[in-house]
């Protein structure tokens, strides 16, 4: 039966999918009149209705026509339903033939396919891809994307593709192909650092100008820790501290860490502004972010909103460096009570590891102990928007 797209139990039901290929009817019904060519030029078609409206009808064959009239499943345009009226009046025929040529008997359905089935690939583009600078030497993690009148962009660190003219910016979606897509371009109003300490800048992010071709596959929705696409906000709230994050990093994909500071400050820069985040794992097996990493936005999940759709996602900070690590010890008053001093070391110092000197422990850095370092992202985008009006969010 060629116009059978398939077949399988359905919940409780057997169904037989019928493609609407008008070839496939206009073949069946051909056969249907030629299948039995011993027969008369009556014999082997399919029998006929008379009209409900024919006296000569009786009022069992008024009930037939009108059965078979109402029999064919529900359509938007009459075309629609007089071609599934013809699909299943040939394959109920078809089938109870074969039915009857082998003795058998068997409930089914019929439902006509509308779409048929597509495969799932394509390169839609995902927070968490890796994004390079065309021809440079390095790359970083895609952060996610935004919208506003001017087009769709996306972002990461401006350290990443740092631009000195208009350039071509490259992505490998997840999991990474050998072949890369323009995505887009970057130029050097695009991006900012400031904020400068030592050898890199506390506020790094930059924008990629989407190319036209490619909009349709950024998913402007952010991908929470579960893998489902929701809608996000900034989160701006100073009382992140002992907060469950995650990120997408094109290195180490989603990892899970706690807000151990949301208003940091480092030393010897040119703003005392308290925007920086700091994070660490949340388990001593993996680090919260590697090399390649730089970019990600860092995320919660809102467990206290209402919304109809469930949690929103609250971006927090853009994701730029990392492996500071510490030595930590107890606090001790030398000029309070010395026994109690004592009585505190010696606390901290049993079963520490050899090295432990006046109740500081000199523990070797692991990669557990990292912590990470990330910017606000509402300082980010407001600075990046004061140096381009076309990057306002």
């Amino acid at each position: 039966m060629g116009f059978v797209y398939g077949a399988g139990t359905v919940y409780y039901d057997f169904v037989i999918f019928l493609s609407p290929s008008s070839k496939y009817v206009r073949d069946e019904q051909e056969s249907m009149e030629t299948d039995d060519p011993s027969s008369g030029s009556d014999h082997g078609k399919p029998a006929k209705p008379r009209k409900i409206d024919d006296p000569s009808s009786s009022t069992e064959q008024r009930k037939q026509a009108n059965q078979m009239e109402t029999d064919d499943p529900p359509s938007s345009s009459g075309k629609g339903k007089a071609d599934c009226s013809s699909l299943f009046r040939a394959a109920r025929y078809e089938l109870d033939r074969i039915m009857k040529r082998h003795n058998m008997h068997f409930i089914y359905k019929f439902e006509v396919v509308k779409n048929q089935f597509q495969r799932f690939v394509g390169n839609q583009y995902f927070t968490g891809s890796k994004i390079c600078k065309r021809g440079g030497n390095g790359w970083g993690t895609l952060g996610g994307f935004m919208q506003n009148q001017t087009g769709v962009f996306g972002f990461t660190c401006d350290h990443v593709i740092r631009a000195e003219t208009v350039e071509d910016v490259d992505i490998y979606p997840q999991p990474e192909s050998e072949v890369t897509t323009a995505l887009g371009t970057t130029e050097p109003t695009f991006g900012i650092r400031v904020g400068e300490i030592q050898d890199f800048e506390l506020i790094d992010i930059s924008a990629t100008k989407v190319n036209a071709t490619e909009t349709t596959k950024c998913t402007i929705e952010f991908v929470d820790n579960n893998g489902r696409v929701k809608q996000w906000y900034i989160n701006n709230s100073s009382q992140l501290q002992r907060k469950t994050v995650f990120k997408h990093g094109a290195r180490t994909n989603l990892t899970e860490g706690i807000v151990v500071s949301s208003d940091m400050w480092l030393h010897e820069t040119d703003s005392d502004d308290d925007y920086l985040v700091m994070v660490r794992p949340k388990t001593n097996e993996e680090p919260f972010a590697q090399e390649g990493d730089s970019g990600s936005f860092i995320f919660m999940m809102n467990v206290g909103s209402h919304d109809a759709e469930g949690p929103k996602i609250g971006l927090i900070s853009v994701l730029f460096g990392g492996r500071m690590s510490t030595y930590a010890g107890p606090f001790t008053d030398l000029e309070g009570d010395t026994n109690a001093s004592e009585e505190q070391m010696d606390d901290s110092t049993s079963g520490g590891d050899e090295g432990a000197i006046g109740g500081v422990e000199f523990l070797g850095a692991q990669a557990g102990d990292d912590n990470t370092i990330s910017v606000r992202l509402n300082v980010a985008l407001r600075e990046l928007g004061r140096k381009n009006p076309n990057l306002v969010f």
